[in-house]
């Protein structure tokens, strides 16, 4: 028998532990077995070094086959009938912004109590939150992102034997999974980046939660369903499923496998990212689906000459704040700096950013498990031939992963030859290097994907920093001058994207209003001009006045 859903108010607050299911929350029914044990999993509270007391329970397979299923659904439906669609999702993002905004006190309590993350860190991301839900209202108001062009016939002279009147539009393509991130509860969570531009162009969303927040991602997602139903979209629109324990992976399986789903957005690991790439590629070859996963990176920073020597202990502290910012737990964070110069150099500037960066308190990481993987990194680094300056100290208990910044040295010729040291360590660790400009560049070719690189650089280091974008830029989907790769802005102009396995495709961003494009693809609707029949089976502002492009 499915299980029970009631339909709830926003003045429920209390979390349940269960999973959304089609903007409702679902509940046992009467006659059913409670939750399996092996399904429930609790909230790990970084700063009080325990585990939360509220149980959350995965969601089943029967309650993801039901999300998907109610998905397809509410698309199929709504989009026959694509005129009211832009107005009713504008008022859904429009009104989930209000009513986050109502519940910031509460939501950032939350977030901070699960993640560890500093009150004033995560208004920061709040407000890139609310930021993203406005942006993508107004592409849904305005419906830009249907990206409309139009090549009207020629003139009789001009015509050749082809001679179609051509109107090309975006269309959303179907329900979107969506897998919510760690280290960005907030602007990669239930309400973040991925779901508001889905949403926009008509996309069901099914959130996957994330374990390490669970109660701020199910908080946000009552906020989402309360607010859907008040839009006027159906309430197969939305979904939010807990995921944790051991069904924590089976629940990312069964929704990426579900022949309802159209899209996949990952916010992750490269471990996790390439792990739902190559589960698509396997299972899913006769229906294959796009993923659009941003996983990890380890972003370059390079410092010429002439910067270092000017202004080495402003570029230090620059990189001190990135790197302890969050506990290092940010895609964007440095993770690598080569310096035009010497082996002494780098052992100086090395030395200057160690002590800055001790500074930083001691802090939890998210989990105990990426505590672990941490440290696991560090280990494998130090073994492949990195010196340590700062030390590395041991977790106090497996439940209280307090971790301090840790920064090495490492000879460029072992960088270059050294994969290993030229992956990303998740976490407050930086290597630092140094050699010519020539084999800074050698570097930057030599480097992973990365979603950001930076160069530090004054007038005299003109050519270098000329041949080190050059060479960063076919490595990097954002080079930062004089600046952290830390920081991203929520703008038109923004790529926040990068090539393999900085994501899973490099031709887009999961970062402004162009992130949108993830979710559609574009048809041609070719007629004879005047044909209202045609006309008439246009979607939305295609069937009014058209930009005219040249054929």
């Amino acid at each position: 028998m499915p299980p029970a859903t009631r339909p709830f108010l926003l003045a429920d607050s209390q979390l349940t532990g269960h999973s959304i299911i089609a903007a409702s929350l679902t509940r046992p029914a009467a006659d059913e077995p409670p939750p399996a044990p092996s399904s429930a999993f609790c909230a790990h509270w970084p700063v009080a070094g325990r585990d939360g007391p509220r149980p959350f329970f995965s969601a089943t397979a029967p309650q993801v086959a039901a999300a998907c299923s109610a998905a397809a659904e509410a698309f199929n439906t709504f989009h026959v009938a694509r005129s009211a669609l832009a107005s009713h999702t504008a008022r859904w993002l429009t009104l989930l912004a209000d009513r986050c905004l109502a519940n910031q006190a509460e939501i950032l309590a939350l977030a901070s109590r699960e993640t560890g993350l500093t009150r004033c860190r995560l208004a920061r991301e709040f407000g890139r939150m609310i930021g993203t839900l406005k942006l993508f209202a107004e592409l849904a108001a305005s419906g830009s992102w249907q990206e409309v062009l139009h090549s009207p016939p020629l003139a009789p002279a001009q015509a050749g034997p082809f001679n179609a009147d051509l109107r090309r539009v975006n269309i959303p393509l179907g329900p979107v999974a969506v897998f919510t991130a760690s280290n960005f509860p907030l602007a990669y969570g239930v309400c973040g980046g991925d779901f508001a531009s889905a949403v926009c162009t008509g996309c069901p969303v099914i959130i996957k939660g994330h374990p390490a927040h669970p109660g701020t991602g199910e908080f946000l997602a009552r906020l989402a369903a309360t607010t859907l139903a008040e839009s006027g979209l159906p309430s197969g629109f939305f979904s939010f499923l807990h995921a944790g324990g051991d069904r924590e992976r089976p629940v990312g399986r069964e929704l990426v496998l579900s022949p309802s789903i159209r899209a996949v957005g990952f916010t992750g690991s490269i471990a996790g990212g390439e792990a739902l790439r190559h589960l698509i590629a396997a299972e899913r070859q006769t229906d294959p689906i796009p993923l659009f996963a941003e996983n990890g990176s380890c972003n370059l920073v390079l410092v010429c000459q002439s910067a270092l020597r000017t202004r080495a202990s402003q570029v230090a502290t620059d990189l001190a704040i990135s790197l302890t910012d969050s506990v290092g737990q940010q895609c964007t964070n440095t993770g690598l700096v080569a310096i035009e110069g010497s082996a002494a150099d780098a052992a100086a500037f090395a030395s200057q950013l160690a002590t800055l960066a001790s500074r930083a308190p001691a802090r939890p990481m998210l989990t105990p498990r990426i505590a672990q993987g941490y440290h696991h990194r560090l280990q494998e680094v130090q073994s492949a031939g990195a010196a340590t300056l700062a030390p590395n100290p041991t977790p106090r208990a497996s439940t209280d992963p307090r971790c301090t910044p840790t920064i090495l040295l490492a000879p460029i010729a072992q960088l270059l030859a050294s994969p290993t040291l030229r992956d990303e360590v998740f976490g407050p660790a930086a290597i630092i290097t140094a050699g010519s400009p020539s084999e800074l560049a050698q570097l930057a070719h030599h480097s992973r994907g990365m979603l950001v690189g930076s160069i530090y650089g004054d007038a005299p280091d003109h050519a270098s920093v000329r041949e080190l974008t050059q060479a960063l830029a076919s490595r990097a989907g954002r080079i930062v001058l004089n600046g952290v790769p830390t920081g991203v802005r929520v703008a038109p102009a923004m790529v926040h994207g990068g090539p393999h396995p900085a994501t899973s495709d490099p031709a887009s961003t999961a970062v402004g209003p162009l992130a949108a494009r993830r979710w559609t693809r574009p048809v041609c609707f070719q007629h004879t001009p005047g044909d209202a029949l045609a006309t008439s089976f246009l979607p939305g502002q295609l069937s009014g006045h058209l930009p005219a492009q040249p054929s």
